[in-house]
């Protein structure tokens, strides 16, 4: 049957900074066909390989797409896409792509000159975009392969059925994407914030951290000063990359940037050091979760014989759009309270988190940040010894 199609309502929102591995976006578009009423509610998810994109690196630089419903996560097929890719005035490439089953990967390899690409792959035959039985598209061309910031602009062009468009008389979904290409590219995080990346998705420069106020403003920090802030309870740190735990290690030792390396060589005996066997774990609204932590004796040449650490809690809130403010505390739990190691022993503690049951809809695709502590006594002179916090984030995805 045909169809007639009439947007209602449209947001534009944009997504994508790099370095990362996930970003989200949605636009809002209703629909009316002649069969009855309709509404479709387009989400994209963008995934890059590697994690990080450097000009330095002759490697593929991936993007894998996905198209969905935002209301049921399914998603989307038969989508027709032009992809629009720009860096400052320069316009880098334009050009029509076609993914049956909503999932598409694009390979750019070195090649070519700006403004010009080779697209290695088949045509769909009814609109004539670029498409591979196999998902996955060569890109020829010099994109990312130079420092600075990229604009990726989607505009759906048709979905569902191949041969079925969005009406040439309204407008079409639309997302803005930002890849940022370099260790300092990365926009302010107001501006960020401005393009529709939510405020735990915003990324940082090298050598900062993101810190999440109470009030959900989004911040890079020196990661000595998002500490500080976070033990006076003005927020947490969104907990992105292993370079990030590292360097909050750093800031948690006595206030100062030290690794245990550099403790020992201060004249510190023993270091505490907690760690998540994964830094992002999934879990469904009103589910329960564990996030296995292995904590370490780690020891210097004249270690303590033994410490012991306790277990003080998640440190404050998360906001989620929607909803408000989460008790993080109340929404974990640890399998041992003290835990006492001696010098270069491991053991595995396990946290329970459990998700609120009356998070909306609205909060699927949301990634809650964890900030836990395990501390010494109070006793403990730190010159001698230490602890560090450990952080994790729990991702909504249903």
């Amino acid at each position: 049957m045909s169809r007639i199609w009439q947007v209602l309502i449209f947001v534009s929102l944009s997504l994508l900074l790099v370095p990362v591995t996930l970003f989200q976006a949605y636009g809002y578009w209703s629909g009316v066909q002649e069969n009855g009423g309709q509404t479709r509610t387009f989400g994209i998810t963008i995934k890059t390989e590697p994690q990080f994109f450097s000009s330095s690196s002759e490697a593929d630089k991936i993007i894998h797409m996905r198209f969905f419903d935002k209301n049921t996560n399914q998603a989307t097929n038969n989508v027709s896409f032009f992809l629009n890719v720009t860096k400052g005035n320069q316009k880098l490439m334009y050009d029509l792509f076609y993914t049956k089953d909503g999932s598409i990967s694009l390979k750019f390899q070195s090649g070519g000159t700006a403004g010009n690409w080779t697209v290695i792959g088949d045509k769909e035959p009814t609109l004539d975009g670029w498409y591979s039985q196999s998902g996955e598209l060569e890109i020829h061309s010099p994109i990312f392969r130079q420092d600075g910031v990229y604009r990726i602009n989607v505009e759906i062009l048709g979905f569902d059925q191949p041969n079925v468009l969005i009406s040439p008389f309204s407008p079409k979904p639309e997302f803005d994407s930002y890849i940022t290409v370099g260790e300092n590219a990365a926009l302010p995080p107001y501006e960020q914030i401005r393009f529709g990346v939510l405020a735990t998705d915003v990324k940082c420069n090298q050598g900062l951290v993101l810190f999440i106020k109470n009030s959900n403003v989004a911040l890079c920090l020196k990661p000595r000063t998002a500490q500080k802030l976070f033990e006076r309870g003005w927020g947490s740190v969104a907990y992105q990359s292993a370079a990030n735990q590292l360097m909050i290690n750093r800031a948690t030792v006595s206030g100062e940037f030290s690794t245990p390396e550099e403790f020992f060589a201060n004249g510190g005996r023993s270091y505490v050091l907690v760690t998540p066997d994964s830094v992002e774990t999934n879990a469904t609204i009103g589910s329960t979760v564990q996030v296995p932590l292995t904590i370490t004796h780690k020891t210097s040449a004249n270690p303590l014989p033994s410490l012991t650490v306790h277990y003080m809690g998640a440190r404050c809130c998360a906001s989620i759009r929607g909803y408000g403010d989460i008790d993080l505390n109340s929404t974990v739990k640890s399998s041992n309270s003290e835990i006492t190691l001696l010098a270069g022993e491991s053991t595995k503690v396990v946290l329970t988190i459990s998700i609120p049951k009356d998070l909306p809809k609205s909060s699927v695709n949301a990634t809650i940040p964890y900030n836990v502590l395990y501390a010494l006594p109070d006793d403990t002179d730190p010159k001698e010894a230490v602890t560090s916090m450990t952080f994790f984030q729990i991702h909504i995805v249903g």
